[in-house]
């Protein structure tokens, strides 16, 4: 599973960008508010893995669990 780093995150809208390790294209993550699990308390910063997969419009990624949090 890539890794990566939450680089901008919006918490009220519920989505934000990953950059992964060894990747220049970011990935937009969604948090499902009803289903909410560790994701409900990333931040920027925060250390994620996650899998690929396509987006309409880019690069989404799935199935993302939190490695490391920060407390910004």
């Amino acid at each position: 599973m890539p890794t990566g780093t939450i680089t901008r995150f919006f918490t009220q809208q519920g989505f934000g960008y990953i950059t992964p390790d060894n990747s220049d294209g970011d990935y937009i993550v969604v948090v499902d508010a009803a289903a909410c699990s560790p994701m409900c308390n990333v931040s920027e910063g925060s250390r994620v893995t996650f899998e690929e997969g396509d987006a309409t419009n880019g690069l989404r990624a799935a199935n993302v669990e939190l490695l490391e949090a920060t407390d910004h």
